[in-house]
């Protein structure tokens, strides 16, 4: 089958949420001798999002960055996500690309950042005529990025975004590439790699006036950006698992452990087969090295680990 045959299949597919079981993550935590579980009174770690884009992402043209769609959404989420903002002005998907996104500090920096939620927002420079002319790449390119972010973090739920439209054709760019040919590779990557879709160019048709350039957002154009990305967000299917992870307890007793969830709305939640709350922290005070297993059911099922070990345990 070829490259367009590919693409025409997979982006004409129906979407269908399946049952999936992603990677389990484990990590470990050094602890001494500890008993039993107790509930904790701890600050629920915050949930990290990285925003990958281009200038539309950073926030070209604005009087003040903090107007840019990321610090907009970070405000909407609320104290409990780490919202940061890795867009960089003129990059591409492609590697091959005038200026890949691949090799700026920026995704570097992201992948360090372990997200939790990814929003990937690049495709409008592709389309330019001396970079599309490597189309051919575009769908495998994207499909490596995801995979780079599931390996620093198993559990990232990573979200590829439909550009948003073009209104006037700048810069190389024009909305019959972006709309015929860029999106939907997008969405055959979204169905291939299961990850979630966030459609700016759908649900910004009639937004013309708040793209000051035509291609780029004005603060209510990246309003609009960030309350699209926040309900995709809020209505992310039930099952999925952001965050898992331990941490040493200092401040109650020496050997306690607290260990944090938090999953999406809807999600049924055992731990080590107890019926848990969607999102909460428990302290254990295992006397062994003890294996802790998360477990989700709901639209999606997912696991995750966290290995305790205890010093002179065998």
């Amino acid at each position: 089958m070829s490259f367009s045959e590919r693409v025409s299949k997979l982006s004409g597919t129906q979407t269908k949420i399946a049952r999936v079981k992603k990677f389990a993550v484990t990590k470990t935590v050094l602890v001494f001798s500890l008993l039993s579980f107790a509930t904790a009174a701890a600050q629920m770690p915050r949930i990290r999002v990285a925003c990958i884009g281009n200038s539309i992402t950073i926030g070209y043209g604005l009087p003040d960055r903090n107007s840019a769609y990321p610090q907009q959404l970070g405000r909407l989420l609320g104290k409990g996500y780490d919202v940061r903002n890795f867009g960089v002005g003129g990059r591409t998907m492609l590697k091959k690309g005038d200026y890949p996104y691949w090799k700026e500090k920026f995704y570097r920096e992201a992948l360090a950042f372990k997200p939790e939620i990814v929003t990937i927002c690049l495709g409008t420079n592709d389309s330019k005529p001396w970079n599309w002319k490597y189309k051919a790449d575009f769908f495998d390119d994207y499909m490596q990025m995801i995979r780079s972010f599931r390996e620093v973090n198993p559990n990232a739920q990573i979200f590829v975004c439909l550009p948003p439209p073009v209104f006037h054709s700048n810069f190389g760019i024009t909305d019959s590439i972006i709309h015929l040919q860029v999106i939907p590779i997008i969405r055959a990557v979204q169905i291939s790699s299961n990850s979630s879709l966030i459609d700016f160019y759908d649900n910004m048709t009639k937004d013309s006036a708040d793209f000051f350039d035509g291609i780029h957002p004005d603060s209510i154009g990246d309003s609009i950006m960030a309350r699209i990305v926040y309900e995709a967000l809020q209505k992310s299917p039930s099952g999925i698992i952001r965050n898992f992870s331990a941490r040493r307890n200092n401040v109650t007793s020496a050997g306690l452990v607290t260990l944090y969830w938090q999953t999406t709305s809807g999600s049924g939640v055992t731990l080590g087969g107890q019926k848990v709350g969607e999102s909460d922290s428990l302290i254990v005070h295992p006397d062994r090295t003890t294996i802790y297993t998360l477990t989700t059911s709901g639209t999606f099922s997912d696991t995750s680990l966290i290995k305790v070990e205890v010093a002179g345990s065998h």
